[in-house]
């Protein structure tokens, strides 16, 4: 399966592990609760410094952001991890270049220091499953 249809985190959670998510096991299912509510506070918590200046789509004047905006941000990391599975030598321009080309990020400076700094804090936090599922896997439980 390369894609799938339906709500941003789930499309997300598709593009992570590549099993949809009637095949996932109770641990796989819970390490994705887990995983997108890990996601959603760190989103919520680098809403104002990155994403609500960056995001296309998004509330600009909210000091919070929406449900909306959350599936934004969802679209936006679904869309970093498509570029690396496409890729197999990505750099964070190709990925920012790429999220620029979707039409998900909105231009703020034309070294596009936010943007190149957004998708650097994304990757460390899409890292996250795979550590965990690394660690599950590994200890045969």
């Amino acid at each position: 399966m390369s894609s799938m249809e339906g709500p941003p985190r789930e499309t997300f959670i598709f593009a992570v592990t590549q099993i949809s998510e009637e095949n996932h096991s109770e641990f796989l299912r819970g390490a994705c609760r887990w995983y997108t509510s890990f996601l959603e506070g760190k989103m919520r918590e680098a809403w104002n410094p990155l994403f609500m200046i960056l995001l296309v789509g998004n509330d600009t004047v909210a000091v919070h952001p929406s449900d909306s905006d959350i599936e934004l941000a969802f679209k936006l990391l679904e869309m970093i991890i498509k570029v690396i599975r496409e890729k197999k030598e990505t750099s964070l321009i190709d990925i920012v270049d790429a999220l620029y080309n979707e039409n998900l990020l909105r231009y703020t400076d034309d070294e596009r220091s936010a943007a190149t700094q957004l998708v650097f804090i994304a990757l460390g936090w899409i890292c996250m499953l795979y550590i965990l599922l690394f660690i599950r896997l590994n200890a045969n439980i």
